[in-house]
């Protein structure tokens, strides 16, 4: 799989808020607002976090990895004593995810955290302004889509092709030294 573009990752900060902002409305009067903003974080970030797994490259530990971050979510949920809270840690627990998924320095994950800190905080900030899920979870993704755009993990191709370039390379200069040994 190629490498995650800032335009997918727009698209799905996209269709989560718009996916959010429906069942959102549907929900609330049955469920009251809540509980239906409790259910509808998990439910986003499981979702934001399928779609990380379904473009990272990483292949051992994915299942380790979406197992360990569903009972963390699960916890999440049911232990965060408010909603700012909860996003906050959701939003954590899914930098952690898109670090160990996407990321192959510190610095990146690191701008990663400020990038998902930033969010949060514009993410707040829009819900106050405009009373709208939609406004809300939109500003967060889009903001969320940015990491995108920080270095990520090696490919293996790219791994492949430096071997082979250090290999052609290490050859050469046997070759060299070889013919300098063999000239008087």
């Amino acid at each position: 799989m190629k490498r995650l573009s800032f335009i997918e990752a727009v698209l799905a900060a996209l269709a989560l808020s718009t996916v959010g902002a429906v069942l959102f409305q549907i929900l609330m009067p049955v469920l009251g607002v809540t509980l239906v903003a409790r259910g509808l974080g998990l439910l986003l970030a499981l979702a934001y976090v399928m779609f990380l797994l379904a473009r990272s490259r990483i292949t051992r530990g994915r299942l380790t990895l979406l197992t360990l971050w569903m009972l963390a979510a699960l916890a999440i949920t049911l232990l965060c004593p408010s909603l700012f809270s909860m996003a906050a840690a959701h939003l954590t627990l899914v930098w952690l995810s898109r670090s160990l998924l996407m990321h192959g320095s510190v610095l990146a994950a690191t701008g990663d955290l400020l990038i998902s800190a930033v969010s949060l905080a514009a993410g707040c900030w829009a819900f106050a302004e405009t009373a709208s899920v939609f406004a809300s979870v939109w500003t967060v993704g889009l903001l969320q889509a940015a990491c995108s755009l920080l270095p990520s993990r090696e490919t293996p191709r790219t791994q492949h092709h430096a071997e082979h370039s250090f290999n052609h390379a290490a050859r050469a200069a046997e070759q060299a030294l070889r013919a300098y040994r063999g000239a008087p």
